[in-house]
């Protein structure tokens, strides 16, 4: 993982668009404005926050709050995507067995 911190980062024109706050609480109000991607790659300087909504009547199972790709909904579970970063960052056996 190689990411160079000094380049600007660009920021979704989602956030502008969809400007004020939400209700994590109620995440089904977030589903229709989110995008929809299975990618399962998270980026530890843009992806800003992970909801699991896998108790929904939905099928997704995570939102993803990413400064850099707006809103995603993906199949994906919270616990799937955190055990690829985890691997992607080199920890494997036991190191993963508190993810």
């Amino acid at each position: 993982m190689t990411q160079n911190i000094d380049d600007p980062h660009h920021v979704n024109s989602f956030w502008h668009l969809e400007s004020g706050t939400w209700d994590t609480r109620q995440p089904q109000r977030l589903l229709p404005i989110a995008t929809r991607s299975d990618i399962d790659i998270i980026d530890v300087l843009e992806t800003i926050f992970l909801l699991d909504i896998k108790h929904l009547a939905c099928a997704e199972n995570t939102l993803i709050f990413d400064r850099q790709r707006g809103l995603i909904k993906t199949k994906l579970t919270t616990r799937q995507i955190m055990m690829t970063y985890a691997v992607q960052l080199g920890f494997s056996g036991t190191q993963l067995g508190t993810v």
